[in-house]
């Protein structure tokens, strides 16, 4: 049986495998697609605007792979239900040829591991990625706490637009410090706090295959 493979984030599950053991890191491949600017993006015209995020440059490339944990998610709008993370595993990015960058996380449901995966392929703009085709863009912005960043994604989520800010650590404890950054980042972006999830850490399985 081939293993699973869905992009991130998935509107419908992949193909479910029996649950396995703890995970090991993979790969995957995404189209490309033209990229967008914020002139273009119509309702995140005002988010783009005033002092600018700073960004994880390309000379800091390696601080970017390897895995990451969601400690706080926080969206735009109240999230559908379904798409509301309620317990998280490590995400975990990998290097690709010409700077390109792909992104890896798995889920049990009903019982059984499944797997999302997206490439985030570079921009001219350091720290900020296209993916699916050009119609999300994510941003890896640098953080004043050690071993810290903030995934912000903007674009399209089921034909409606969206931003998506993650703060994601090198460990799964809750820096309060780092919290409270993001929390700073949200209220700059005019993203509401109250929407600001925190999800339950949990290990990684790993999809079975033949």
């Amino acid at each position: 049986m081939r293993r699973a493979r869905t992009l991130l984030p998935a509107l419908s599950p992949s193909k479910p495998h029996p649950p396995g053991r703890k995970a090991h890191l993979g790969q995957c491949t995404e189209s490309r697609g033209p990229p967008r600017t914020c002139s273009v993006q119509g309702s995140f015209s005002a988010a783009c605007a005033g002092p600018a995020e700073p960004r994880v440059s390309r000379r800091d490339f390696d601080k970017i792979i390897g895995t990451w944990y969601v400690k706080a998610v926080v969206a735009d709008k109240d999230l559908p239900k379904e798409k509301r993370p309620k317990k998280v595993s490590p995400l975990t990015v990998t290097a690709l040829d010409g700077g390109d960058l792909e992104a890896m996380v798995t889920f049990m449901k009903g019982g059984q591991c499944h797997e999302k995966r997206v490439v985030m392929h570079q921009t001219e703009e350091p720290g900020r990625y296209s993916t699916f085709g050009g119609k999300r863009h994510m941003h890896i912005l640098d953080l004043p706490v050690k071993d810290h960043r903030i995934f912000y994604c903007e674009g399209q989520l089921g034909g409606k637009a969206i931003r998506i800010g993650k703060l994601v650590g090198r460990n799964p404890d809750m820096s309060l410090e780092a919290l409270e950054e993001f929390k700073k980042f949200a209220e700059r972006k005019g993203l509401p706090q109250e929407n600001i999830i925190m999800p339950v850490q949990r290990e990684s399985c790993i999809p079975e295959s033949d």
